[in-house]
């Protein structure tokens, strides 16, 4: 284990396969003196993790709850979360956040503030949701906030620009990529409303399913939600993007269908 430090972070690189308590205890003592508000442990580095590493973290807050101070986790790879959520003291306790910067920021808030930010903001796991910029996104973000209230997850909204393939991948697309934006935008003030700070994606693919599977693989979601249109046309498009998403993807993945109208049915 190597363990290095700089302003506010320490990063701790290689294997934690057993409590290394000791190791890091000077590290994030010499930290909180330079920096009494708190310290936050960078683990991208970190290549393997077993549960008795992660009693390391159960030293370091009880050590940081003493001194009256803050402890926060960012950049978590995805196979050390799994096996955060198996160390019980630790998953109830551990707040981590998604990178460094997400970290810094709730240091900053005000106490009420920092509560609602680890409530909502700093989480276990990642939840993506599919938008289309249609009038089925709004029952769509209303599923998505519950769904990932309910399993303390970080959420991510992505809506993908289709391109032309006689157009190069990253063609400016304006139009499409202003009205991309918009609705993003109104779907992360919906959830800021529920005191969830959402994460966008505007992603440029050759079709939905591509574009939808890219930012999954990529943020490593655990659930991704794809709504189904209201309007009978547009359905089976959707269940093709569903079943493509179902055959490249590992993680759960989720179908929500809207209040459908009366209006939409004829």
């Amino acid at each position: 284990m190597i363990v290095e430090s700089y302003e506010d972070v320490i990063r701790l690189s290689g294997e934690l396969r057993s409590n290394f308590w000791d190791t890091i205890h000077t590290a994030i003592s010499l930290t909180l003196k330079k920096y009494p508000r708190g310290v936050i442990l960078d683990c991208s580095r970190i290549t393997e993790c077993t549960p008795e590493g992660a009693e390391t973290f159960r030293d370091a807050l009880n050590y940081i709850q003493k001194h009256g101070s803050r402890f926060i986790v960012a950049e978590v790879p995805k196979q050390m979360l799994e096996v955060l959520r198996t160390v019980p003291e630790v998953r109830s306790q551990l707040p981590i956040a998604a990178t460094i910067e997400e970290a810094r920021r709730s240091m900053d808030l005000a106490p009420e503030e920092r509560a609602a930010s680890l409530r909502s903001g700093v989480r276990l796991g990642v939840s993506l949701l599919a938008l289309y910029g249609t009038e089925c996104d709004e029952a769509a973000v209303e599923f998505f906030a519950d769904e990932v209230q309910e399993h303390d997850h970080t959420p991510h909204l992505v809506t993908v620009i289709e391109v032309p393939r006689d157009l190069p991948l990253q063609a400016p697309l304006p139009e499409r990529e202003e009205a991309a934006h918009g609705t993003l935008e109104a779907a992360k003030s919906a959830l800021k409303s529920r005191k969830l700070n959402a994460t966008i994606h505007m992603e440029k693919a050759r079709d939905l399913a591509a574009g939808i599977a890219a930012v999954a693989e990529r943020t490593g979601a655990e659930w991704v939600f794809v709504p189904l249109p209201c309007k009978p046309e547009h359905t089976d498009r959707a269940l093709q993007v569903m079943k493509t998403l179902l055959h490249r993807l590992t993680c759960r993945v989720v179908l929500i269908r809207g209040p459908v109208r009366q209006a939409d049915r004829s």
